[in-house]
């Protein structure tokens, strides 16, 4: 009696219904004691989707942070891109009117966007690498160097980044060679 109780769990394990043992609970206690509230009665799946729904949360949270970093990593390779594009138009004028081919501008566009890629990407793994214990805390059944992660996601950003070079990498091809000798 010194030392009240704020709250007490009660769990019970049964093969009906849970509403009916509830209302049977509820209606023994206040038999039993009727100053004693019952205030929530739910089930283990429910406690535990309770349990999971703040990590679950934070998992999709950081999903969709991913996909807009991925997102804007792709602009920005692409914007990178068609800013060196059309500041090298004059050159690859030039590359063209002393015969090179559409395919050659094409890949040399590719190759330095490729180049930036991979060294970003080289760049990304060892931060990831650095910063993986952070992490550690909202990981669920996966290692924090999880070979299959650090294989897979390089991979989607390589990926995309590859979609992103190749536009100005085709636009390159269609320069008139005329007109980027009389671009300034």
């Amino acid at each position: 009696m010194q030392f009240a109780w704020h709250w007490a769990y009660l769990v019970i394990r049964t093969t009906a219904s849970p509403a009916s043992v509830a209302n049977m609970l509820r209606a023994e206690v206040q038999r039993l004691n009727p100053d004693t509230p019952i205030t929530e009665v739910r089930t283990a799946e429910q406690i535990l989707d309770d349990e999971r729904a703040q990590p679950r949360f934070r998992g999709v949270l950081l999903g969709l942070f991913a996909a807009l970093a991925l997102a804007l990593a792709a602009v920005g390779i692409y914007g990178v891109l068609s800013y060196a594009v059309s500041q090298r138009t004059k050159e690859i004028g030039i590359r063209l009117s002393l015969g090179a081919s559409q395919r050659q501008i094409f890949w040399m566009v590719l190759r330095r966007g490729i180049s930036l890629v991979l060294a970003g990407a080289a760049i990304g793994i060892a931060g990831a690498a650095a910063s993986s214990r952070l992490l550690a805390t909202v990981l669920f059944e996966i290692s924090p160097l999880d070979p299959a992660s650090f294989a897979a996601i390089p991979l989607i950003v390589i990926v995309v980044a590859l979609i992103a070079t190749c536009v100005p990498a085709r636009r390159s091809t269609r320069v008139d060679p005329l007109a980027a000798l009389r671009f300034e």
